[in-house]
């Protein structure tokens, strides 16, 4: 495919031009991609099409999941799992301190444009290699040779460090809500870091039991949980709306305030923003859910697009009412509820109403955390079904009553309570574990684009073609994209203030080079022999 042989969201043949560099290996390896008439049955028996079909031969993989889902069923999944109106509302302390009520209404307005920029890039990718593994897969098809191995296993940690870090990160919020109206029921009631780990672990098992299964059942409430998701944001932002005073204008939107010391507004601005890829991150879930899809190259970069335009125009409209009704940025911050929203709240409501409205917001969020997990599960069960893991033959098990990779589930169970056990002994630390998931993810974005990049630039005849594709703007999507995401991936490393103590220091960088340091040395040690990269396995036709 050239460059600009297709218009954007276009057609072309599927897969008619799949020339793609392998690994040394490859003559011998390509003889796992065979399918033969037992494993074509069983696909049928899994509600395959021939799209999907003809897409598992191409990529070498067995179809073990039921292809339950479509693209309504897909689209509210998605939707439900990203939850950024609530994290608009709920994750925006780094950019209040740095930026202010300006700074998080118009950091998530370039946020949302980058992010959109992203999406389009992987939506396209998604369509050419619709699995479960992602950006670790299309790196490893589109890196240049020398480089396919040991960047794909890089970028499968960088994603398996962002889901395991955002499943911890969403039970970790209903567990510390639980805790902020302890305090408004009670004022003289002190969290403490145990509390909020026992708080957290029966959400997390409650997360792993729902999950554990989809069933037409589940789809059809995650149907109706989407409506609710709608339908929550609008009323939640006209009762604040109505009740909450008011800030001029001028204030919400054009006053931008530098809490944490820095040199200048800018540069304030540049550290705030990473609270919003909290916030918008998450619409990358269809992708991991590919071979669960019918027709998943058409259908993965659809809903991958409109979930994303869907929570940021939500993410939006809610952002915008809190930075009106937001009377004192200082006080918000230092609520003792750790929520400046629910400071908004006090302020505006009885304590009923904001048990109303905090209650309303943890069943989405319980809603969000079960199809986080089950994505999270499914990213962790595609990259050790290539090796990438330790332990991964246990791991990439799928059950066969279920059709459900049960031990992913219960190792993504078990890394959630482990890494709350850490906010007992140190909020600061556990938050880091929650801040590195931005890094991981935007990490995972970068590689795959730059690399989807490059090789539109080195050898373009080398792409399948798409059914959902970029066209003659690929190009300058791509590279638009890879240097967003690069570039908001170095400030997600800054703490919010000068001079940090151990309490305000982003530890962030900390996690995320440990990671890295661990999954390089455990490449050299065991990586080289089991992990191959899933381009072995890529048939060229």
């Amino acid at each position: 495919m050239s460059s600009d042989s297709s218009p954007i969201f276009g057609g072309g043949n599927t897969h008619t031009v799949a020339t793609v560099y392998h690994a040394k290996n490859e003559t011998k390896q390509t003889t796992h991609a065979t399918f033969d008439s037992e494993k074509t049955e069983d696909a049928d028996s899994l509600g395959c099409v021939a799209a999907d079909r003809e897409d598992m031969r191409r990529l070498g993989k067995k179809q073990e999941f039921k292809r339950v889902f479509r693209t309504v069923t897909l689209l509210s999944f998605t939707t439900i799992g990203q939850v950024a109106w609530q994290y608009s509302l709920l994750s925006n302390t780094q950019a209040l301190t740095d930026g202010g009520r300006a700074g998080i209404v118009w950091s998530l307005v370039w946020t949302f444009a980058g992010f959109i920029l992203i999406s389009l890039s992987l939506s396209e990718m998604a369509s050419i290699a619709p699995t479960a593994g992602g950006q670790y897969h299309w790196v490893s098809e589109f890196a240049p040779r020398t480089q396919q191995r040991l960047a794909s296993y890089i970028c499968g940690w960088m994603l398996f460090l962002r889901w395991q870090a955002g499943q911890a990160g969403g039970t970790f919020i209903m567990g510390t809500l639980i805790q902020a109206m302890l305090v408004i029921r009670d004022s003289s009631y002190t969290p403490k870091g145990w509390q909020g780990f026992l708080f957290v672990v029966p959400f997390s098992i409650l997360s792993a039991a729902l999950s554990i299964r989809i069933t037409t059942g589940h789809l059809t409430v995650f149907n109706m949980s989407m409506v609710v998701h709608v339908l929550s944001c609008f009323t939640t932002v006209v009762v604040v709306w109505v009740l909450a005073p008011h800030v001029p204008a001028n204030a919400a939107l054009a006053t931008f305030t530098n809490n944490g010391g820095w040199s200048t507004t800018g540069l304030s601005l540049m550290i705030g923003q990473v609270s919003m890829v909290a916030t918008l991150g998450g619409f990358d879930a269809a992708i991991h859910m590919a071979e669960e899809v019918r027709n998943a190259n058409i259908v993965v970069p659809k809903v991958m697009f409109r979930s994303l335009l869907i929570n940021g125009s939500l993410a939006l409209l809610a952002t915008v009412m809190f930075a009106f009704s937001l009377p004192n940025i200082t006080a918000a911050i230092a609520d003792a509820t750790g929520y400046p929203y629910l400071a908004i709240l006090r302020d505006t409501t009885s304590k009923g109403g904001i048990y109303v409205l905090t209650v309303l917001l943890m069943i989405l969020l319980m809603a969000s955390s079960v199809t986080f997990l089950v994505t999270t599960a499914r990213a962790t069960f595609a990259f050790a079904r290539d090796g990438g893991l330790p332990f991964s033959k246990w791991i990439a098990k799928v059950d066969p009553r279920t059709r459900s990779p049960i031990n992913a589930i219960i190792l993504s169970t078990v890394i959630t309570n482990l890494l709350s056990i850490i906010y007992v002994g140190s909020p600061a630390a556990y938050n880091a574990i929650l801040s590195v998931g931005a890094s991981g993810q935007l990490a995972s974005y970068g590689l795959t684009i730059t690399y989807m990049a490059w090789r539109r630039w080195s050898a373009p005849e080398t792409i399948p073609r798409p059914k959902w594709s970029l066209g003659r703007y690929g190009m300058v999507i791509n590279v638009v994209a890879a240097a967003y995401s690069w570039t908001v991936f170095v400030w997600s490393f800054w703490p919010a203030v000068v001079h940090p103590n151990a309490q305000q220091f982003n530890w962030a960088s900390v996690v995320f080079v440990g990671v890295l340091v661990l999954a390089i040395a455990y490449y050299n040690l065991n990586g080289k022999t089991r992990y191959t990269g899933p381009v072995v396995l890529t048939s060229k036709n």
